[in-house]
């Protein structure tokens, strides 16, 4: 009969994957916010959407997209933790090349959904 000593300590905070954002979550298009995971980890691999974003395998991630984004991560343990979900809002009107309305945005104006639209500066000042 075999016996087995197991005198490794485990600590379950260790391999805890939290991602925080360096920057604000809400931006325009053209604007990118960079996602960071808990560092220290051997693999990483970040999604969107719950899927997995390819390319993306480190512990600080460039999100230019709207979406809900996670990491999960691995040490050296081979023990993988999923990270708490960040979102991201791009909540800019988006506008053609003169200026004009997207089609997206007539719809929901025909439909009542816009009551009121506020401007917001690079500077955060509200318009």
């Amino acid at each position: 009969m075999r016996q087995y000593n197991f005198n490794q300590s485990f600590d379950p905070e260790a391999s805890v994957n939290v991602v925080t954002a360096l920057g604000p979550l809400t931006f325009c298009k053209g604007d990118s916010v960079v996602l960071t995971a808990t560092p220290g980890m051997l693999n990483y691999q970040w999604y969107r959407w719950n899927n997995a974003i390819a390319g993306a395998t480190s512990a600080n991630f460039t999100a230019k997209s709207r979406g809900k984004y996670k990491c999960i991560a691995s040490d050296s343990l081979t023990c993988s933790d999923t990270s708490n979900v960040i979102v991201v809002h791009i909540p800019c009107i988006q506008t053609g090349p003169n200026h004009e309305k997207s089609e997206s945005l007539i719809a929901a104006e025909s439909k009542g959904h816009i009551s009121r639209i506020r401007a917001i500066n690079l500077d955060s000042t509200v318009n």
